[in-house]
């Protein structure tokens, strides 16, 4: 299953979303690990994955995390820039879906109605004060199953090999 990107309508839908629900921190902080925002640790497992030279800490949610509360936006899996410390530096990715934007794309026929409608979404964010920096879309899926970890690992480490590559021009 390939990331595709999503129609532009509900694109400025889903951004317009974000503005109105004021989504700038980290809604439900339940665990500090590394000066960054985590669910409870009896809730996910995790490995390491070395990209060239970056360190990734992958993360798997056992259940759903659900970090903005107010957009019902449920976290699947994360992968994490760790410094030479290993500590997180602020820079992830993100695997996830929001449940208003599922509505949304099977109102438009985007979606069926048995599919969901899931993001990867790269993220800067203040490791300090959990503000949100920056964020980017990276791509869309759309699955009637979760799609599996080791399917959305794939994804990421391309995507984090490019973004190194692209460091070094």
């Amino acid at each position: 299953m390939k990331l595709s990107r999503l129609s532009l309508p509900v694109s400025i839908l889903a951004i317009m979303l974000l503005v109105l629900a004021g989504c700038q921190t980290l809604d439900k902080p339940a665990a500090k690990v590394g000066g960054e925002y985590a669910p409870d640790p009896d809730q996910f497992r995790t490995e390491h994955i070395r990209v060239g030279q970056m360190k990734i800490l992958g993360v798997e949610h056992l259940e759903p995390f659900l970090r903005f509360s107010q957009m019902g936006w449920h976290v699947y899996y994360e992968f994490h820039i760790l410094d030479e410390k290993g500590k997180t530096t602020g820079q992830f990715i993100s695997f996830g879906s929001y449940d208003s934007a599922n509505e949304v794309s099977r109102a438009l026929g985007n979606i069926k109605g048995d599919q969901r409608r899931y993001h990867l979404d790269f993220y800067e964010v203040n490791r300090e004060t959990g503000q949100m920096i920056s964020h980017s879309t990276l791509g869309f899926k759309s699955s009637e199953t979760l799609p599996p970890y080791d399917t959305i690992r794939d994804e990421a480490v391309s995507w984090f090999d490019k973004y190194e590559d692209d460091k070094r021009k």
